[in-house]
């Protein structure tokens, strides 16, 4: 193995095993009936997680619990309340890149 791929390899393997927790973390919710929304505006405001943040790591398939619901520009976008509260106890998260 290359060992300058090491540290891409190492990121990629980071980003993957935190889609995996947050996946968990997901079906655990729903399982126990927890599974309360947050939209992306209360996330923003209660939370204090910047939109940007939400969709880099939407991007990074990190957070999976997306839920677009109405339509046009009345549409609302909501996520898992405790993915995203995960999310900010742990913002290390928030400095993960994309991964294409």
């Amino acid at each position: 193995m290359d060992l300058l791929r090491i540290p891409q390899v190492l990121e990629q393997l980071q980003t993957e095993l935190a889609s995996l927790q947050a996946e968990v973390r997901r079906l655990q919710a729903s399982h126990t009936g927890q599974a309360k929304r947050i939209t992306m505006a209360d996330a923003e405001n209660q939370l204090g997680v910047s939109r940007f943040h939400i969709r880099r790591l939407i991007g990074a398939g990190i957070i999976q619990s997306g839920q677009r619901i109405g339509a046009g520009k009345n549409a609302k976008w909501t996520f898992d309340y405790q993915e995203i509260l995960h999310l900010v106890k742990n913002p290390s998260f928030l400095n993960i890149e994309s991964v294409s």
